[in-house]
């Protein structure tokens, strides 16, 4: 994955090749595809990965939150941070390879990452706030996985500043989320 991470700085997600990778990692082209099949395959492993790491990261962060609207704003803070510290992720984040795969069905592994940190806090706020558990879970996923995605996308584009970005959160982000629990 860190050979993945490397070649999709140097060239790009769309020119990055599984001879680049294999190179990468000082493995032949044959073992790299015994092990994924194909460049989609190998992608797909890595959006998932990275998935992991970030999300595996920010589930400590967002476990303690007593609201929803306090772990949204931690979310997605981390998120677009996440997206202008590291350059692969800011790669992926202006690629559609992301949206066709988050939202490939339930057997996205991006989509079980981010399940897996968000479903036992939502689980956990909906005991004490009948609008949180009045919506389908799922589409509360699926809403978080496409906001992440457009909302590190504007951050990067736009240049903006830690305020800025914290101000479209708390100003844009969350109230879109907030109306459709309270509707």
């Amino acid at each position: 994955m860190e050979a993945v991470t490397s070649c999709i700085k140097l060239y790009g997600l769309e020119k990055t090749t599984m001879d680049n990778i294999a190179e990468q990692a000082g493995l032949s082209r044959i073992t790299v595809y015994r092990k994924y099949s194909n460049r989609n395959n190998l992608i797909n492993s890595f959006l998932a990965y990275r998935a992991e790491q970030f999300n595996s990261k920010i589930k400590t962060k967002i476990e303690d939150c007593t609201s929803l609207e306090q772990a949204l704003e931690m979310y997605f803070w981390s998120s677009a941070e996440q997206a202008f510290k590291d350059e692969s992720v800011r790669v992926l984040v202006e690629t559609t390879h992301v949206y066709k795969t988050i939202l490939n069905g339930d057997d996205s592994p991006i989509k079980a990452a981010i399940s897996d940190t968000w479903s036992p806090l939502l689980d956990k706020l909906s005991a004490a706030d009948a609008n949180i558990r009045s919506i389908d879970k799922s589409e509360v996923i699926n809403w978080i996985i496409v906001m992440q995605h457009n909302f590190s996308s504007m951050a990067i584009e736009t240049d903006c500043t830690e305020e800025q970005i914290r101000r479209y959160i708390r100003d844009f982000v969350i109230p879109a989320f907030i109306i459709k629990t309270r509707g």
